[in-house]
Parts: C-alpha cells; structure tokens; sequence
C-alpha cells in the first residue's frame, strides 16, 4: 500500500528499507510498516527511522537462525525511540527526502558521466586507428 514502509527482516544486516509508493505485493520475508496514530508518527519518516543505526541494530539483536537468519515483528514492535513533535517531524522528513533526492540525482549524474566519458574514450580510440576519418 502506498505509504508504507518496507522491511527486510531476513538477512537484517543487508540493510533493506523502501518506502512503498504504489499498490502491490511482496514475500512473507518483507515486514510492512505504517503508524498506529499519524497524529503522533509521520509516515515519511518512519523509512529513515527504519534506517537508522539504532534500528538496524535492534533487528539484528533480535534475528535468529545461522544460514539465514529473521527477525520478527513481535521482536521489533519493541523498538524505542526518541519520537520529536510532528512539525519537527514533518520538518525533518522533508529535509531527509531532499537529501535523498540530491543523493539520486547525484548518482544519475555520474552514471550518465561515466556513459558520456566511455562513448568519447571509443570516439578518440576509433579515430586513432582510422585516422581518415
């Protein structure tokens, strides 16, 4: 459902957090999150709750099994955290998803740098070795 967040509980040390943005499915492995009361948890920050340090390792602590170890909700609803009000909290989200948008464009940017720099590297090899063109 959109607006929730996604939570790999398997493997918890891979660090696997989405924030839903359209309707769907996912596997029993997938958790999903979404607050209790809105009035007391903004839905857009509880991804980077989610993401946070703190979070990462109270699931870990919490997951059993060697080959492929899971975590659970009954173990995780427990997580404490410091919760500030909700303006702060709209506050904070919309600085947390800007920088999660600058941190995308950032990483397009270089993608397409890389793209641009191996056509030119192509470019100058190919007129090296036909240099009639």
């Amino acid at each position: 459902m959109p607006g929730q967040t996604l939570f790999g509980k398997r493997r918890a040390y891979q660090r696997k957090v989405a924030y839903a943005e359209f309707e769907g499915i996912c596997s029993g492995d997938i958790l999903t999150f979404e607050p209790k009361n809105r009035k007391v948890l903004l839905p857009e920050l509880l991804p980077f709750i989610c993401q946070s340090d703190a979070f990462f390792d109270h699931a870990l602590d919490t997951s059993a099994g060697s080959l492929s170890p899971r975590t659970s909700w009954t173990a995780l609803k427990d997580f404490e955290f410091p919760l500030p009000p909700r303006d702060e909290q709209k506050r904070i989200a919309e600085i947390l998803w800007a920088a999660d948008e600058a941190a995308s464009a950032y990483q397009e940017a270089l993608n397409h740098i890389h793209i641009v720099s191996q056509i030119s590297l192509e470019h100058t090899l190919d007129t090296l070795n036909c240099p009639e063109l």
